[in-house]
């Protein structure tokens, strides 16, 4: 909730937060005929994996919870996943896209949210390589150096790669830097696609340097935030035309036990904020909608007892639900270990100052 990731931090509370108030304007959790309303306890992480570990063991032995929802950011989570496995209490992310996290096979820790060596890949690079005429031909890939940029903006370039695609440039950078001198070695490469795998600050600075740079390709790929309102507002009409990738976009029509359907959960989300989520927001609150499915399955009460949050990652290895959020199903084994593979990644592009879904091409709703 401050650091350097302070902006994703408060996407994440929001999105438990509306959980959260909507379960509580129900009555709370029922399991067995009896509503138990929630309590969320907050630690904050200050975008620091160390001080996010200290941060769960607090919340673990002094204020006993009764399990986690995951911290923002794939780095923190792989500080705080150790710790849920060492008291053995379900710790479940839905901000967390670091393929890292799942090949370490954490045995209490689960993903709402793809990989971003598969969601980048699926979203919005896989239409701009293949979906788009006449298609590009070179590309030029920034990534910061975190566990989920820095993926993000390897598996860009083994998929470029792997298309044919002239990878005129990659880079892996610290974050928070000026970002002018990249833009200007950019502008001289002269790419096709510009693409940068980061969190939405060092997009909107990407974005305001290419600008004052006059660099202007055919495709700007951003990853991730082109899908928050913050992203597209602050920007306005310089946003137009940009690229990025998601799992969840608004227009989409699931069916939901908490909501009703997708659109109800918009709906509730903009009477608190006064926003359209995006689909980080979506995903943590799909966080308590699956773990209240697992409760009721299992019939437990609070508080928990050691044995029964055992049994909650056993009954989460099995579960399957559809929420607002769409289909999660997590995987037992391999390299995705408990994250959730069963969601599909959508390229989206503003188009008169909102994210529109353009790819794939079977399911899109505008063209790009």
């Amino acid at each position: 909730l401050t650091g350097e990731l302070t902006y994703g931090g408060h996407v994440t509370k929001r999105g438990q937060d509306a959980w959260a108030s909507k379960i509580n304007e129900e009555g709370g959790i029922e399991i067995n005929g009896q509503k138990y309303k929630v309590e969320l306890v907050y630690g904050d992480a200050q975008s620091d994996p160390s001080v996010g570990a200290d941060a769960a063991e607090r919340l673990i032995t002094e204020e006993k919870v009764d399990f986690l929802f995951g911290p923002y950011s794939s780095s923190v989570t792989l500080g705080v996943a150790p710790i849920a496995d060492k008291y053995k209490i379900p710790l479940i992310s839905g901000s967390a896209e670091s393929p890292l996290i799942w090949e370490q096979q954490f045995e209490y820790t689960f993903g709402i949210l793809p990989p971003v060596n598969l969601f980048l890949i699926k979203g919005g690079l896989n239409t701009l390589l293949t979906e788009v005429e006449p298609a590009p031909t070179s590309i030029f890939i920034v990534g910061t150096d975190d566990a989920f940029s820095k993926a993000g903006a390897e598996s860009a370039k083994v998929f470029a790669e792997e298309n044919g695609v002239d990878v005129v440039g990659y880079e892996i950078v610290p974050k928070g830097i000026d970002y002018m001198p990249i833009v200007m070695k950019a502008k001289t490469a002269n790419p096709d696609v510009y693409l940068v795998s980061a969190h939405i600050i060092d997009h909107l600075e990407n974005a305001k340097a290419a600008k004052e740079a006059n660099f202007n390709p055919k495709a700007f790929l951003f990853h991730y935030g082109l899908t928050a309102t913050d992203f597209y507002v602050e920007l306005g009409e310089d946003s137009e035309y940009m690229f990025g990738s998601a799992v969840w976009a608004p227009e989409l029509d699931f069916p939901c036990p908490l909501f009703g359907n997708t659109a109800g959960y918009v709906e509730h989300f903009q009477k608190l904020y006064n926003s359209i989520p995006d689909y980080t927001e979506c995903s943590t609150a799909a966080i308590g909608i699956v773990c209240t499915a697992a409760l009721q399955q299992m019939g437990a009460t609070p508080p928990l007892t050691a044995e029964q949050k055992e049994q909650l990652k056993e009954v989460l290895e099995e579960i399957e639900v559809t929420t607002c959020f769409g289909r999660t199903k997590f995987e037992t084994e391999g390299e995705f270990y408990h994250c959730n593979t069963g969601v599909t990644s959508l390229a989206m592009q503003i188009q008169d100052g909102k994210p529109v879904v353009v790819g794939p091409a079977d399911i899109k709703l505008a063209d790009p």
